[in-house]
């Protein structure tokens, strides 16, 4: 069924707008027994403070706004959306099956179409694996679901994210919204189980029967790709 684009320009944007997603060229630093932790630059502060005084109010303004970008072929009206609205990201949206390549193309378009001040765009995906994958098709490695990536172990799962992570970056996302670490009790559904990090947020169950504890299945996720 071909896929209708529509605009979506700041609708919903501004929770998005409040939340820390995994960024795939945040800085990372050693810590506890799961790897590396994601940490703040230390020049962030005086970073942000001179990009922002070089910023109209407009422009500072669209900071705090995602806008959705169909994943295979954006709409002129959600280009234009990014281009006018000065928006700070875009989600891709509606699934591809096209590859690397055309998210590549899409990625570079909204980049160009950014009126953000010289600040990159956001360009993100919801690509947590099992049913929730939305960039597959050559170069884009096929994800096993939350359970089945908590099983492989934190040493095994970071080595396939990190290439996870280099797929995404080769694509031109630089954030992922994933790991999602929703924990469900064993009675829901499949569909939700799948999603699912652990049945606890502090103990991990048999690996055979369930998923692992959520903060090990958190950390093993690289920060840079």
């Amino acid at each position: 069924m071909p896929k209708t684009p529509t605009a979506r320009a700041a609708a919903g944007a501004a929770a998005l707008a409040a939340v820390v997603p995994l960024a795939l060229t945040a800085d990372a630093s050693p810590a506890g027994r799961y790897g590396a932790v994601p940490t703040a630059r230390a020049d962030a502060p005086s970073c942000a403070v001179r990009q922002s005084a070089e910023m109209s109010l407009e422009q500072k303004a669209g900071q705090l706004f995602v806008s959705g970008v169909d994943a295979d072929a954006p709409a002129d009206a959600e280009i234009a959306a990014v281009r006018d609205l000065h928006l700070g990201g875009v989600v891709l949206t509606g699934g591809t099956g096209a590859g690397t390549g055309t998210t590549r193309r899409v990625s570079d378009r909204v980049q160009e179409a950014a009126t953000t001040g010289g600040v990159p765009l956001w360009v993100s995906a919801d690509q947590e694996g099992g049913k929730v994958q939305h960039l597959k098709g050559p170069g884009f490695d096929a994800m096993p679901t939350a359970p089945g990536q908590g099983r492989l172990g934190a040493q095994e799962l970071r080595s396939r994210a990190k290439r996870w992570g280099g797929q995404l970056s080769a694509a031109g996302v630089n954030v992922d919204l994933a790991p999602v670490l929703d924990t469900v009790p064993p009675r829901n559904s499949a569909a939700a189980t799948s999603r699912s990090a652990s049945w606890s947020a502090t103990t991990a169950p048999s690996p055979e029967r369930s998923p692992p504890s959520a903060p090990p299945f958190s950390r093993a996720w690289p920060t840079r790709a």
